[in-house]
């Protein structure tokens, strides 16, 4: 398993208009949503390239208005569907683009939205006018995060990718095959509100042995150091 994918640097239309790769109905598998009925937005490309991500971000890309990217999300959400639908923003790297147009068109349609970030692109601007009014979960690659987002504590919650032989003293010292040592998030570290809360996930090298270990390394360190833990729960249920 290695990820292959062009590293492509930021963009801004100021149309509005996104590198989308694919929309797709399933179960959100990660994180604070997991078990949630979602719309995956998934935006193409990446200010990164992770030796082990196993996500495809660019086979497939298509320009998209926030207001066609609107029309295929409400197509795919159920008639019979109880709850408020989930939009999920994710990649890639969604803060590669410009989101705010989209973010505001999503927030006039009383949509719960996630977005899922590295952290290392500045959305600064976006936050300031007030147009993230969502849920965002920084998964950190690197050994930095920008600051601006610790600053603002514009993070909702954390989430770690981990492989067994890469921690140390309760932290991962590798995700995805980066170094991200010395950066892990503390409350002491950051000052985090009480409410943020660490998830802690294995990764999965698609191999059963490895995943074993991966996983008992992973509920090890949610056991001893309150973490959360999840399994990547849509893989289970063989949903994308």
């Amino acid at each position: 398993m290695q990820n292959n994918q062009t590293i492509e640097t930021r963009t801004h239309r100021e149309d509005g208009i996104l590198d989308v790769h694919s929309i797709f109905y399933t179960i959100q598998g990660e994180g604070p949503f997991t078990g949630w009925p979602s719309v995956f937005v998934r935006l193409a490309g990446c200010n990164l390239q992770c030796p082990l991500c196993d996500t495809d971000y660019t086979s497939h890309r298509e320009f998209m208005h926030p207001s066609g990217i609107l029309s295929k999300i409400k197509s795919l959400i159920p008639n019979k569907s109880t709850t408020t639908p989930l939009v999920v923003l994710t990649g890639g790297e969604p803060f590669r683009q410009n989101l705010q147009m989209l973010l505001t068109v999503l927030n006039d349609h009383d949509f719960n939205i996630q977005i899922e970030t590295n952290g290392i692109v500045n959305f600064k601007e976006i936050h300031n006018a007030r147009l993230v009014d969502a849920h965002i979960v920084c998964s950190p690659k690197v050994d930095r995060i920008d600051p601006d987002i610790i600053n603002e504590q514009v993070i909702t919650d954390w989430k770690y990718i981990i492989r067994h032989g890469e921690v140390e003293n309760g932290r991962p010292t590798k995700v995805l095959g980066r170094n991200i040592v010395p950066y892990f998030p503390t409350r002491e570290f950051l000052m985090f509100p009480d409410q943020t809360l660490i998830y802690v996930q294995p990764l999965d090298e698609q191999d059963k042995e490895l995943n074993q270990q991966n996983l008992e390394t992973t509920r090890d360190l949610a056991m001893e150091y309150g973490y959360i833990l999840g399994t990547q729960f849509h893989k289970e249920l063989e949903l994308p």
